[in-house]
């Protein structure tokens, strides 16, 4: 995540990474049993940008929980 962020390296994996683990398996509609090894033949396919693939794998999570907490604020409101 250093590498990403912080430094801004292009080409980084962080294959240890859970919440992108679950994008990756949505996204390809992978089953849940799929680990590493396929995050990691997925991501080969990314070179030499796979930090930004990674960076638009973080902001699909990010829009994805803003939307259940807008949908949940709507409820709220309207109930």
């Amino acid at each position: 995540m250093y590498l990403m962020f912080t430094l801004g390296r292009p080409d980084v994996l962080p294959l240890g990474d859970a919440a992108l683990l679950s994008a990756v398996r949505e996204l390809y509609e992978l089953p849940e049993d799929c680990g590493r090894d396929h995050f990691d033949a997925i991501g080969a396919t990314w070179r030499p940008w796979r930090s930004v693939a990674c960076w638009y794998l973080y902001r699909s999570i990010n829009l994805r929980r803003e939307a259940k907490a807008a949908a949940r604020a709507a409820g709220a409101l309207a109930a």
